[in-house]
């Protein structure tokens, strides 16, 4: 059983140390010979970690998360190796320790056609969305604004993108992903 604290390897090279564990939810119904859950079900746990080493023992600093499953703890040799060099290098383990956890955002991009003459309305709406949303929040923002029909299928005729940050461990009560930082991008043709 993982907890905060312990030295792990994960699919990213290196070795990490977990700093949180956050439930996992499943965003969406699945059956299938796999998986069979619910949209909300409990289906595990996200570790956050910061990288105090590559594989070669060099000193490196890095944030990152993945599904507590792919973590696999450390040998009592590696851990003694950790402890070994942070207990010789007090400013690497100072630095290690004062380092922010800083992970990179999944995006979701939502594809748009939007008309020439609506480009200065979508602009304005993208600046007034609030500072977290949902999917569900937005397309309800989207149609307050009479912009909902410029949401489309990834096709020909997008011409712009609304490319929105989130994390995985961050839900609202529906266990929809909350959204935040929309970056509109239009696409030249």
């Amino acid at each position: 059983m993982l907890k905060i604290g312990d030295w792990v390897k994960q699919y990213s090279s290196g070795y990490w140390q977990i700093i949180d564990i956050k439930p996992k939810y499943a965003e969406e119904d699945v059956d299938n010979e796999n998986l069979k859950c619910k949209k909300g079900d409990l289906i595990g746990s996200w570790a956050l970690m910061k990288k105090g080493f590559t594989p070669k023992m060099k000193f490196r600093v890095e944030s990152d998360y993945c599904d507590a499953a792919w973590c696999v703890p450390v040998s009592s040799e590696e851990l003694a190796a950790i402890n070994e060099y942070f207990s010789t290098h007090p400013k690497d383990a100072e630095k290690f320790e004062k380092k922010p956890f800083a992970p990179r955002p999944a995006i979701t991009t939502i594809w748009l056609e939007i008309p020439e003459e609506k480009r200065a309305d979508m602009e304005v709406a993208i600046s007034e969305l609030s500072e977290t949303f949902t999917e569900k929040e937005l397309k309800s923002f989207l149609e307050e604004k009479g912009l909902f029909n410029c949401v489309s299928k990834p096709s020909q005729n997008v011409n712009a993108t609304l490319q929105c940050a989130h994390f995985f461990w961050e839900l609202d009560e529906n266990s929809d992903c909350i959204y935040r930082t929309p970056i509109l991008e239009y696409s030249e043709k």
